[in-house]
């Protein structure tokens, strides 16, 4: 939930896309209008979680695999894609 992270969370308000909660190793020390969850939480089921910290994506995603069962977007692909 860096500053990427904000920012797409505040992007996405009063969209029809619902953020039901952030990842971040430092899940404890973040305050935010969602719950946050760390790494080592269980993971609510969602339809797809957007990774922000694009220079990390794929250990991102590979822990993520083994968390969810949904698709692993990076923030970056989605910039791209406009």
């Amino acid at each position: 939930m860096s500053y990427a992270g904000e920012t797409l969370l505040n992007e996405l308000k009063d969209t029809m896309v619902h953020v039901v909660y952030g990842i971040d190793n430092n899940a404890g020390g973040i305050y935010s209008d969602i719950d946050i969850f760390s790494m080592e939480d269980n993971l609510p089921p969602v339809d797809a979680v957007v990774v922000t910290a694009t220079t990390y994506f794929d250990e991102i995603e590979e822990k993520l695999r083994e968390k969810v069962d949904c698709p692993i977007i990076s923030l970056e692909d989605i910039l791209y894609e406009i």
